[in-house]
């Protein structure tokens, strides 16, 4: 995603719930079966440095640390453009295995304004 005014708040990153936890949770995804129902449970995060609204991107990479039957840890780490690593974050996800994944609601990025 690329950086610009519309998504950094006080100079700061679009919320860093969105990169960090997005990365956890598709890293944890990889590790189930297609249709298993996961949740988010906890996520700590960090920012590093500031990144600028320049328009260039970042990159987030989530990594799973643990994962058991019913629960699941992970690490992520958001790099700006010229590699340098701007935010980093640990959650857990439990996992609900006799539960089909549902999507009740669409999410969508902050708007202008917002």
């Amino acid at each position: 995603m690329a950086r610009r005014p519309a998504t950094c708040s006080a100079g700061a990153v679009l919320p860093q719930e969105i990169w960090d936890r997005t990365a956890i949770d598709g890293a944890v995804q990889t590790t189930l079966p297609a249709g298993t129902a996961f949740g988010p449970v906890d996520l700590k995060g960090y920012f590093l440095r500031p990144v600028a609204p320049d328009g260039r991107d970042l990159t987030a990479r989530g990594t799973v640390i643990h994962r058991g039957r019913s629960m699941a840890i992970g690490t992520s780490e958001v790099f700006d453009a010229d590699g340098k690593k701007v935010a980093v974050a640990t959650g857990s996800s439990v996992i609900l295995p006799d539960r089909p994944a549902t999507v009740t609601t669409e999410l969508a990025l902050p708007g202008p304004g917002s």
